[in-house]
């Protein structure tokens, strides 16, 4: 996790983040913590878990207060509250375990915020698409704003949430989202050699193919935490 910087608002630098999208975003949680009399009580506790604006998280789970989390955790959690103002409750969710908390960060930084093969709107594209397809609202929130700041325009994002069929995109993308979004559903043992060939015949190299399922394979997980435990409810 890159915890500590800020969100760039540049498509030039976007490695340079502050947090991951989806899983370290300060904006959907205020500092609002929990004291020794229960929920909803604000104190200075710099140990409290952060919660949400009301004294009250939404997660099904535990949400494990600061002093209880891994060091290289907490480290990050509150370089993000002191850069952000908050803490994401998907963080806050996978933050009870480190060695999840820090796998899911590695995906993050490897798949969406480093610079890779794939250009950065090809990625939010896909981000946007799945999220939805699995109806995880705030992910698609999440990655609207994080769209926005990679350079993506407000007409481009909307087209992305009406659809593939909406999109002013040229062909060849069009072909890999929509292997993207058949990769991605219940019926994906359904994908064929065929399919694959297609992408392929667009221009995309074996190794861009491999990575745009992977970013699919990342947004089936990370909506599954979401919508199963209800982060961001």
């Amino acid at each position: 996790m890159i915890a500590g910087e800020r969100l760039c608002p540049s498509p030039k630098t976007p490695a340079k983040a502050g947090v991951a999208p989806g899983l370290m975003v300060g904006t959907s949680c205020d500092i609002n913590t929990r004291g020794p009399d229960g929920p909803g009580r604000d104190t200075n506790s710099q140990t409290a878990p952060f919660i949400r604006k009301g004294g009250k998280t939404m997660a099904y789970i535990r949400i494990a207060p600061m002093e209880e989390l891994d060091a290289s955790v907490r480290k990050q959690l509150e370089a993000v509250r002191k850069t952000m103002g908050g803490v994401g409750e998907i963080a806050q969710v996978l933050s009870l375990r480190a060695d999840i908390y820090n796998m899911t960060s590695g995906m993050v930084r490897t798949l969406l915020i480093n610079q890779t093969e794939l250009p950065y709107h090809i990625k939010e594209s896909i981000a946007i698409l799945v999220s939805k397809e699995n109806s995880c609202t705030m992910c698609v929130g999440e990655h609207e704003r994080m769209a926005k700041l990679l350079g993506m325009t407000e007409e481009q994002i909307n087209q992305v949430l009406e659809g593939i069929d909406r999109m002013e995109i040229p062909d060849n993308e069009r072909t890999l989202l929509q292997f993207c979004l058949k990769s991605g559903g219940k019926e994906n043992y359904k994908v064929t050699q065929g399919d694959v060939d297609a992408v392929r015949n667009a221009g995309y190299t074996d190794s861009q193919i491999l990575e745009a399922v992977a970013i699919v394979g990342y947004f089936n997980y990370i909506n599954t935490i979401s919508n199963a435990l209800g982060a961001g409810k």
